[in-house]
């Protein structure tokens, strides 16, 4: 009898050949055992600390049941076992599996369908069997609907606030539980390339006193694309990364966040900054792991002025935060961002050819997005290179979470002149299609 770890490779490999909507047929068909896999791939809250290893020839004949596979997956993820025991572990199950239960257990652990599905088209297809979101503080743009001057101050905006410097490069979360690390992106993916700052990090939780905690930060290498580029590779090292960390929480705050006594209890951002400088000074070798600095701002005016010396110095723009406020994991008004020119997250929901009268009539026009405010438009300006690449491979892209770029927002919502910088606008990557933030 076949394995259910054997049935959903085949099953994710005919899924990764058919669009979204063929893609959640296939997925109404899992068996439980099957769902229960995507959970441990998916579940941005499971991870299992191994992913190198010696790989031995798989057997012509399986020799393991999915009650052995989901053992070692809870051991490895409750951190049962570890370092040189989890490795030997591994490579103990996989000995005693064929080749396909070889390739979708190494899927699992490296957090990947390789079939284009990511949490939100299986909490979709399972309302009731949902996988939780990893979910971080996002900002709220500062400027006012047509407010090109910056010349209305936000009416929700409380100053005095914590100013610092927006980074042009990629949201890194950090996990550390004892000795072990894990990199994440803003959506909760492994992000591996930057496994050598390992240590650095794990001798900066022994300063804050905390088994598990979780540092917020900026990943930086050169530019913006040099950055992304190099943080999203897999199995190499981002060599001259930056991480800037600018904050920091525990596990169990997400949960308390719901409640409304969190607004009070929470642990505010003056002091969370103030923890970070003391861990930091007890830290003593950091070569590549750095603390962002930070000021105060008063007024408006103030914030206003910083940020365009932050333009005149070419820099991304800049950052205020209410200094009294906990740590939110989601976008609020505690957090607010400057940047040259407005943006905004959304769902690309379809494509449109280009005019019938010109030479891109028989490739992509424009990219029709659905703003998380519920508002669709119709996004242009997209390098004519990429143009052919994404109208041929509409299923590929369908789904994918994407930053609009825009001059300012019209009276009914929608937006002025929207745009997708290809491909940087990509908020996600191919394994975790739909996941927002």
């Amino acid at each position: 009898m076949k394995t259910a770890l054997y049935t959903l490779k085949n099953k994710l490999d005919a899924m990764n050949e058919v669009g979204t909507n063929q893609k959640k047929e296939l997925l109404q068909v899992l068996n439980p055992v099957e769902r229960d896999y995507m959970h441990y791939i998916l579940n941005p809250f499971m991870m299992y600390g191994v992913k190198k290893y010696n790989k031995p020839e798989p057997l012509e004949t399986s020799e393991i049941t999915d009650e052995e596979v989901i053992l070692l997956l809870d051991d490895l993820r409750n951190r049962n076992v570890t370092g040189s025991q989890a490795i030997e572990a591994v490579q103990g199950i996989l000995a005693k599996m064929n080749e396909e239960e070889q390739d979708m257990f190494r899927r699992i652990l490296l957090k990947t369908t390789k079939a284009g599905i990511g949490i939100s088209v299986f909490n979709k297809v399972f309302p009731t069997f949902k996988i939780p979101v990893f979910e971080v503080q996002l900002a709220t743009n500062y400027r006012a609907k047509g407010d090109l001057k910056l010349e209305v101050k936000n009416k929700h905006a409380k100053f005095p606030m914590i100013a610092q410097k927006k980074l042009d490069g990629m949201r890194i979360i950090v996990k550390v539980e004892g000795e072990d690390v894990e990199f994440l992106s803003r959506t909760g993916n492994p992000v591996t390339t930057l496994d050598h700052l390992k240590e650095q990090m794990v001798n900066l939780r022994k300063a804050t006193g905390y088994d598990t905690i979780y540092f917020d930060g900026e990943g930086v290498v050169g530019s913006f694309n040099g950055t992304i580029s190099a943080l999203r590779k897999k199995g190499v090292k981002a060599v001259g990364a930056e991480l800037w960390l600018f904050d920091w929480f525990l596990p169990e705050w997400q949960q308390q966040s719901a409640d409304k006594s969190y607004a009070t209890t929470g642990v505010k951002l003056r002091d969370r900054i103030t923890h970070l400088i003391d861990w930091f000074k007890k830290t003593e070798v950091l070569p590549d792991v750095k603390l962002l600095p930070f000021n105060i701002i008063h007024s408006h005016e103030e914030y206003v002025a910083q940020f365009k010396a932050r333009l005149d110095a070419n820099e991304e723009g800049e950052m205020a935060k209410d200094p009294d406020a906990p740590y939110y994991f989601k976008r609020t008004r505690g957090w607010w961002k400057l940047k040259d020119e407005n943006e905004a997250d959304g769902e690309i929901i379809g494509f449109k050819p280009g005019d019938a009268d010109s030479t891109f009539k028989d490739t992509l026009g424009s990219v029709t997005v659905r703003l998380e405010n519920g508002v669709i438009v119709d996004a242009l300006g997209i390098k004519h290179q990429y143009l052919d690449e994404i109208w041929l491979n509409q299923d590929k892209y369908i789904g994918r979470i994407v930053k609009v770029n825009f001059h300012e927002f019209t009276p009914d919502g929608s937006l002025r002149h929207p745009r997708l910088k290809w491909p940087s606008c990509l908020r996600d990557d191919e394994d975790k299609i739909g996941d927002k933030e």
